[in-house]
């Protein structure tokens, strides 16, 4: 059988200068930052076909690949680079698990209505070695030549979400920890009024900042997120003052991704620790 061509056909949008929104055929949003000495590249997707390849085509500069979180459909390509950086709550048992092949084929497996419809599961690479993964922590800085990008720690999503937050586009890159409909019900997410905290300092930011997500077409209104936390406000103080110690997952105030909504574990709402005694 004659062996199939890596996928490289990666659809690709400059929104801005030297600022590439690469859509992992549908499943998640990457982005590459490109500066004069060196690129960044944050999130390498679930692993379909060839991204480093997509990346070389754009830039020849030495690329620096950051993940926002370590979900399955925004490191499971990690392997198609030689290291990559994670806040270190997002590292170890949780990164082996998103990588996994067989974790990555479910989800692929689980995208057929958002995946690209031609895209077939031998397309997802089994990678043969694996990268270097180096911690990185809040406030580190990726200097690019001439455009420096700040990670910032935001918990809710995962405990090691982070932002990315550059200075020259004045865009802020929020992963999955903002979005239409927050998941903060997912193994190593933090709880709702930690998720709130730093849903508050992304709304601050973008009085100056941009923000994109990743996924969908990635841009965010800051409408939308101040309906998101009001939504967040309405959980945490009102509706569930009290972890409720039972296995469910609730969709507040219904699964709603255009108005918006936030989907969470009702045992997991408040963090103790931040509760008066």
């Amino acid at each position: 059988m004659k062996k199939r061509e890596k996928r490289i056909d990666y659809p690709v949008k400059t929104i801005a200068e030297n600022t590439y929104m690469i859509s992992d055929f549908g499943i998640a949003n990457c982005y590459l930052l490109v500066g004069d000495e060196k690129a960044l590249l944050i999130d390498c997707g679930v692993g379909i076909g060839d991204i480093a390849g997509v990346v070389k085509r754009i830039t020849d500069k030495p690329v620096i690949v950051a993940g926002t979180h370590g979900h399955v459909d925004h490191i499971g390509g990690a392997a198609a680079f030689s290291e990559i950086y994670l806040h270190p709550l997002d590292c170890g048992k949780h990164y082996s698990f998103n990588t996994n092949f067989f974790v990555r084929l479910c989800l692929l497996a689980g995208s057929r209505g958002v995946v690209d419809k031609s895209i077939k599961t031998r397309d997802l690479i089994k990678f043969k070695t694996k990268p270097e993964i180096i911690e990185m922590e809040n406030g580190r800085v990726f200097d690019l030549g001439g455009r420096r990008v700040e990670v910032i720690h935001s918990t809710g999503h995962t405990k090691g979400s982070v932002l990315f937050k550059d200075e020259k586009t004045k865009i802020l890159f929020v992963g999955d920890n903002m979005c239409p409909s927050p998941w903060l019900f997912l193994v190593n997410a933090d709880y709702v009024d930690e998720w709130l905290k730093s849903a508050k300092e992304i709304y601050a930011l973008t009085e100056e900042y941009e923000p994109w997500w990743s996924h969908e077409g990635g841009l965010l209104s800051r409408k939308l997120i101040s309906d998101v936390i009001r939504i967040g406000e309405e959980v945490v103080n009102v509706k569930f003052k009290r972890n409720i110690p039972l296995p469910f997952i609730k969709f507040y105030p219904k699964n709603d991704r255009v108005n918006g909504s936030i989907v969470f574990r009702v045992a997991h709402v408040h963090n103790k620790r931040n509760r008066k005694s």
